[in-house]
């Protein structure tokens, strides 16, 4: 199975993500795939109920972040709420090709709480956009390195070369 992203609950939570500021992670893929939602974990901060939305963005080439491949649909969080969020991609699945460098992130008009580890590996990075808008591309710089709790989830599925061969026998027992 495909991955991209950290779905590991981070050890450090930052209670004071702010609102109008898309946040973005690096990560590599390992595997093909079509991303068809992402999740994050999230955790109410004080008494708010900002909406958020995710996204994923292609990398520039030189390890930030570029073109804006796709967000995900709107939600709204909730007072108490402290887990895993997965929301739906609005444009559907999205096909990701292993070894490949792409930035998870999210834009909200409130504050929330988010999880992290430490990792020279992930560069994060911000910059100002009024939510719901996502720049695109999005030129923000790396200023510190954290792997955020944030990940890919795939499609399940039979790939093509599986169906084909089933197709084929199928097909032959019908033709005789």
């Amino acid at each position: 199975m495909p991955t991209l992203g950290h779905n590991v609950k981070g050890v450090v939570g930052s209670g004071n993500w702010t609102a109008d500021i898309v946040y973005v992670t690096k990560f590599t893929c390992v595997g093909n795939g079509n991303v068809t939602a992402l999740k994050m974990y999230v955790k109410q901060w004080a008494a708010g109920t900002p909406k958020m939305k995710w996204c994923i963005y292609a990398d520039a080439g030189d390890g930030t972040p570029g073109a804006l491949l796709d967000v995900t649909n709107e939600w709204t969080l909730t007072g108490g709420y402290d887990d895993w969020k997965e929301i739906a991609l609005a444009g559907g699945p999205l096909a990701v090709t292993d070894g490949t460098i792409y930035h998870l992130g999210w834009n909200s008009d409130g504050v929330a709480t988010y999880y992290w580890d430490a990792s020279g590996a992930n560069n994060f990075s911000l910059g100002a956009s009024v939510y719901p808008a996502f720049p695109n591309p999005n030129n923000n710089n790396p200023v510190v390195d954290r792997k955020v709790s944030i990940y890919g989830v795939f499609a399940a599925g039979v790939s093509i070369p599986v169906m084909m061969h089933h197709y084929n026998r199928i097909y032959k027992k019908i033709r005789g």
